[in-house]
């Protein structure tokens, strides 16, 4: 999906928004239904992804570990609730800002610049959001979080930003990017920081997330495993996410039932735990997937030149 057309759905919401009345309870159930729908099958192929790397079949020790790993993370958040949330924040920062930049195609990531990039897409927007979900957080941790005076909130994204924006000028003078794509990039970012201000967190968040990371997240892994696996199609990436997505999905579901959450910011409070257990193995499994699949880019591109030199 083009760029452009991302900005117009983002502009199109933003009008419906402002333009009809919706109840912070019908707009909480489509967000929760679209992240349901398209953010959980971003993840649903990691067991394929998982056996081209490892170069192993065994699908169910796959599961059993994905399973261990969620279950010790959701232990954390019975017992510490607070540092649980304080860690997932990091984890995700860390996931979101790699994903960036992986799909900026630069030839070296730095740690460094993942974190920040990772702060300018979610500790920014979150600070943005801060009064909003101030009462959220506090769910979630069980504890009274600090009010923070809007002039800290709006210096601390100011910083994030111009230090994102000075991040683009220095990789362009080091040939690593051209300066359309800094206009570009700084644009983004202000369109996302525009609709985190605009817009309720949720729903913000939620076209982020769907328009901006699981579509290239998607990109990323078809590319990926049609590059490593014969005659991989479309087709079967398709039938290797319905299934994972399925369990997935009705597992989540069938959880909040039993739970029965008394309201819509309830429900969403455990559906964001619930969430962060999924993704901390996700995101593991990620990590060590961009790594392989940059090493095999570089061979690549060694390969070729060693060609063009001969």
């Amino acid at each position: 999906m083009k760029v452009s057309i991302k900005y117009l759905i983002i502009g199109l919401i933003v009008f419906l928004f402002y333009s009809t009345e919706f109840s912070a309870v019908s707009y909480n159930f489509v967000c929760f239904g679209l992240i349901l729908l398209v953010g959980i099958p971003h993840g649903a192929a990691d067991h394929r992804i998982s056996s081209t790397i490892y170069n192993q079949k065994n699908t169910v020790r796959f599961i059993i570990k994905y399973i261990l790993i969620a279950s010790g993370y959701a232990v954390w958040w019975i017992f510490m609730p607070g540092k649980a949330l304080a860690f997932f924040i990091l984890l995700s920062t860390y996931h979101f800002g790699q994903e960036f930049l992986e799909d900026m195609g630069l030839k070296k990531i730095r740690p460094w610049a993942i974190i920040l990039w990772g702060s300018t897409l979610l500790i920014a927007p979150v600070f943005i959001a801060y009064p909003e979900i101030k009462s959220n957080l506090e769910m979630i941790t069980n504890s009274d979080l600090p009010e923070i005076n809007k002039v800290i909130l709006i210096s601390f994204v100011s910083f994030i930003f111009i230090c994102a924006f000075f991040h683009l000028i220095h990789l362009s003078k080091n040939g690593e990017i051209k300066r359309k794509r800094v206009i570009e990039q700084t644009f983004k970012v202000l369109i996302f920081f525009i609709s985190f201000s605009v817009l309720p967190f949720i729903i913000a968040f939620t076209l982020y997330f769907i328009l901006f990371h699981a579509l290239n997240a998607f990109r990323h892994q078809f590319n990926w495993l049609k590059g490593n696996i014969h005659g991989y199609t479309i087709k079967r990436f398709l039938k290797d996410l319905l299934l994972f997505s399925s369990l997935s999905i009705f597992g989540i579901l069938t959880l909040i039932y039993f739970i029965q959450p008394e309201s819509s910011s309830e429900m969403l409070s455990y559906f964001f735990v619930i969430i962060s257990i999924i993704t901390l193995p996700h995101s593991i499994l990620f990590d060590q997937f961009y790594k392989n699949r940059n090493a095999q880019l570089q061979k690549q591109n060694e390969s070729e030149s060693n060609y063009e030199t001969e």
